[in-house]
């Protein structure tokens, strides 16, 4: 399998800020978004512009439409090349 890159959009909300324990964890990722520091996390507020959507971001958004097309062409090849083994098997391409 050829790796063809990475997306990354981050809110500044954690995923784990769900369980209801964030201000209390010291292992999830607001912990370390805070820098394990005592007083950032106490006085970290959520408030509605923390919570961010990549579908609303013009570059996450960007990304995703140049790997969909990465990702279709790779597809294409597969299938050529499905079409063209013996028996149909697929042949891994470097």
């Amino acid at each position: 399998m050829r790796h063809v890159g990475a997306l990354f959009h981050a809110t500044e909300i954690p995923p784990c800020y769900k369980c209801g324990v964030a201000k209390a964890c010291r292992v999830g990722g607001l912990w370390d978004m805070v820098d394990h520091d005592e007083e950032r996390l106490s006085e970290f507020e959520v408030t509605p512009d923390k919570f961010t959507r990549w579908e609303d971001c013009p570059r996450t958004v960007a990304e995703v439409e140049r790997y969909a097309q990465v990702l279709g062409e790779a597809a294409k090849d597969v299938k050529v090349a499905k079409e063209m083994s013996p028996g149909g098997r697929t042949i891994a391409k470097p």
